[in-house]
C-alpha cells in the first residue's frame, strides 16, 4: 500500500495535451526594419567612438603631468593667440612656425647625442 501511494504521486495530476510551439519564428526584416537597425549600428559606433574620446580626456587629465609649466606656458600661448586679429594671427603663426621649427632641429640633435633612453614625457 505504501508502494502503490509512492507510484501515484510521481504520476501527474493534471493531463494536458499541449503542441510543440517553435521558440522563436525567423520573420524577413523589411527594408525599414534593416535600416533602423544600420541606423541603430551607426549610433552605437559613434556613441563608443565618443565615449572612448570622453575616456581619454578624463585619463590626460588625471595622469601626472610630465611638466606642469610646460603645458601652462602653451596653453598661455594658446589663449592668447586665439584672440589675436587675423592679420597678427599670420604673421605670429610665421615667427613661431620659424622658432618652433629651429628648437625641434636642436631638440633632434641633442636626441641624436644623448643614449636612447625611455622619455620621462610620453
Amino acid at each position: 500500500m505504501v508502494g502503490d501511494n509512492q507510484e501515484q504521486s510521481l504520476k501527474p495530476l493534471v493531463t494536458t495535451n499541449l503542441a510543440v510551439q517553435p521558440v522563436a519564428s525567423f520573420t524577413p526584416r523589411t527594408r525599414n526594419q534593416k535600416q533602423i537597425t544600420e541606423t541603430e549600428d551607426a549610433l552605437l559606433v559613434s556613441l563608443e567612438e565618443h565615449m572612448l574620446n570622453l575616456q581619454q580626456q578624463v585619463l590626460d587629465r588625471i595622469r601626472p603631468s610630465a611638466d606642469r609649466k610646460m603645458e601652462a606656458f602653451v596653453y598661455w600661448v594658446r589663449c592668447s593667440i586665439l584672440e589675436f586679429d587675423h592679420s597678427l594671427w599670420r604673421r605670429c603663426q610665421q615667427e613661431i612656425s620659424t622658432t618652433i621649427y629651429k628648437y625641434i632641429g636642436e631638440n633632434d640633435l641633442l636626441k641624436r647625442k644623448q643614449p636612447q633612453e625611455p622619455s620621462q614625457y610620453r
